[in-house]
């Protein structure tokens, strides 16, 4: 499949926040992607790249860095996401490069991470194909409220 890897645009963010349900999140409209891309304008080096076919936005990735003390950090993709009429055509793997693309540019190189949900096998493989090694680790998380200390 020939797709151009870009930048986002605003324009995009409403078939970016379609896109989301293919990772079984609750779909967002247009406003709220906006409203969360115009977050990330502030704070630590970070990129979104869509993948445009034909005009079209068919998936997209976003990585951003992370530092911390425990070690020199590294780049967490947070969110890639390609149309499932579209998996198996190269699509994430052009993402994927275009990740590793930035973070050599931007970082200097470093290592890169993601999260997979336990239930999707074939992602799994995919990432695998792609040189990205399995870690024994879990991820807890737990929802706080707003609370003034």
């Amino acid at each position: 499949m020939d797709v151009l890897i870009r930048p986002y645009v605003m324009d995009d963010a409403a078939a970016m926040g379609q896109l989301l349900t293919a990772l079984d999140y609750a779909p967002a409209d247009a406003a709220t992607m906006q409203r969360r891309l115009a977050r990330l304008a502030q704070g630590l080096p970070h990129a979104v790249f869509v993948a445009d076919w034909q005009g079209r936005v068919v998936g997209w990735v976003h990585v951003a860095q992370v530092c911390q003390t425990a070690s020199d950090g590294y780049a967490e993709v947070y969110v890639l996401t390609v149309d499932p009429a579209c998996q198996g055509k190269g699509v994430g793997r052009k993402l994927l490069a275009q990740v590793e693309h930035w973070v050599v540019a931007q970082l200097g190189g470093g290592r890169i991470r993601l999260g997979s949900g336990v239930h999707r096998t074939e992602a799994h493989k995919f990432y695998e194909h792609l040189d990205y090694s399995k870690r024994r680790s879990f991820v807890f998380e737990k929802h706080s409220a707003a609370t003034v200390i």
